[in-house]
């Protein structure tokens, strides 16, 4: 069982003396309602969310390990959202030829159809899985390595136009350059690393082209990329102060548009950190890393604007201490203190077992964690929004017969709905099967050739949008 020994005081004592610690600092709320535990019977590895049916929702992808569902072993699990903001019963692709155990995931556009694929590593294989018109995944692609993989992320690393892939290994790491067609080149890279290797790709050097940075648990480095299409002798970041790195993410943490670095560290309190490098553009490099004090030991770690104010937070699950904590810019555009959530137990979460997306229709960020002992674990962000791109939302008109057998009279005589309305008929998978546009208060829908299912009938208006649930007999 995956379970290591932690160092336990009064819990809930420090717990709420960090709540309070965090409040009393930070200059604006955000706010989970308790957390969900969806069981998945095998052990969740990684998680990330991304839109995988083309429907404009974000839905959420689990690579999951094995322990105890032989069903759900070596598989993915996608988990769509409909059109009420909720997540369907999840869909399984497999992809192990071996026993074994899914490392990294990562989802992106990779043959330029504009439709999100999902790339995975397991064992000493690459597997994609492409995303196709029916808002389904094609079969597993597998794509042999020489090693084991531990970690993967996607970017453009030749500035062709062109996905590729920067997997780390053990103790080095390496760029698949893709040609097309699932077809790839790969150089190899030297870095002093050990096991406990992530990646990350993101323009750090602002010059418009992707950029790759390594950590292992003692070094951060980072690899620019040049204009040959090809990346610089690496830049040492973190190394030689006895403080273990145990994630990184990337985004804007100064506001300016441009991507800084945050990363993770440390075990228990005291030395528990959350370290942060604002890019210099003037330089090219990182600026002097500026830490912060985090609750104990801090581990998969991601940015992301929480209450839509414009300004990212940093988000990072807590192993073996029931926590997630989040980091909020103060008035001076510092980060200081933290807002503390209570989450299920697990003593540990890898590199990838967190991932913050929009995956109940609302506009927020949610947080989904890979949870070994829980399943998928999701916090639902109920922050005030403060922006001001928020969609607006009108009440959904009547609908009836509900459930029907042929005709539904879509009624918009009470909703208030602004006006003329496009109407889209959706389906279980969140795909458009009808449209039509509303020519009166009381709108006819034959339905008699649909098959028997759950459909959503979406509505959009001049003063938003609402969606409906209708039952196909």
């Amino acid at each position: 069982m995956k379970k290591r020994l932690r160092k336990r005081t009064d819990f809930m004592k420090r717990l709420l003396l960090i709540c309070l610690f965090g409040f009393s600092v930070c200059e604006a709320q955000i706010s989970f309602s308790p957390y969900v535990a969806i069981p998945t019977g095998s052990w969740p590895e990684t998680v990330a969310i991304e839109d995988m049916n083309h429907d404009g929702l974000k839905d959420v992808v689990l690579g999951m390990g094995s322990y105890a569902d032989g069903d759900n072993d070596f598989s993915i699990l996608v988990y769509l959202q409909n059109g009420s903001g909720e997540l369907e019963t999840p869909v399984k692709y497999p992809y192990a030829t071996t026993s074994m155990d899914i490392e990294a995931i990562d989802i992106d556009d990779m043959n330029n159809d504009g439709l999100n694929d999902v790339v995975i590593a397991f064992g000493n294989k690459i597997g994609i899985y492409y995303q196709n018109t029916n808002g389904t995944l094609d079969a597993v692609n597998e794509v042999a390595l020489n090693n084991y993989a531990k970690t993967l992320k996607i970017g453009d690393l030749n500035n062709d136009g062109l996905k590729d892939i920067a997997v780390g290994y053990l103790n080095s790491f390496s760029v698949m350059i893709q040609s097309g067609g699932a077809t790839f080149a790969t150089t190899s890279y030297s870095i002093m690393m050990n096991y406990d290797i992530e990646i990350d790709i993101a323009d750090v050097d602002d010059d418009g082209r992707d950029d790759v940075v390594v950590k292992s648990s003692d070094a951060l480095n980072v690899l620019t990329q040049n204009a040959s299409g090809t990346l610089n002798s690496p830049v040492a970041y973190l190394s030689g102060t006895g403080l273990s790195i145990n994630g990184i993410a990337l985004g804007d943490l100064s506001n300016d548009g441009k991507i800084d670095i945050a990363a993770s560290r440390g075990g228990n309190s005291p030395s528990a950190k959350i370290t942060i490098l604002k890019q210099n553009p003037a330089t090219q490099l990182m600026n002097t890393p500026v830490s912060i004090s985090a609750y104990d030991i801090p581990e998969p770690i991601e940015i992301g604007d929480m209450n839509n104010d414009g300004k990212n937070e940093i988000v990072t699950a807590h192993g073996g201490w029931n926590s997630l904590s989040c980091y909020t810019q103060n008035t001076s555009g510092m980060y200081s203190g933290y807002y503390a959530f209570p989450i299920s137990y697990a003593s540990h979460y890898n590199r990838q077992g967190m991932a913050l997306g929009d995956i109940n229709g609302d506009g927020l960020k949610d947080v989904a964690i890979a949870d070994y002992n829980h399943g998928l674990v999701i916090l639902y962000n109920i922050s005030e929004s403060l922006g001001t791109e928020e969609p607006a939302k009108i009440q959904a008109p009547a609908m009836y017969p509900n459930p029907v057998n042929d005709v539904v009279n879509i009624d918009f005589s009470m909703s208030d709905s602004g006006g003329v309305a496009e109407i889209s008929i959706l389906n279980a998978l969140g795909m458009q099967v009808a449209a039509l546009q509303k020519s009166s208060d009381i709108q006819r829908i034959n339905m008699a050739g649909y098959a028997s299912g759950v459909y959503f009938v979406k509505v959009h208006t001049a003063k938003g949008d609402a969606t409906g649930k209708i039952i196909k007999q």
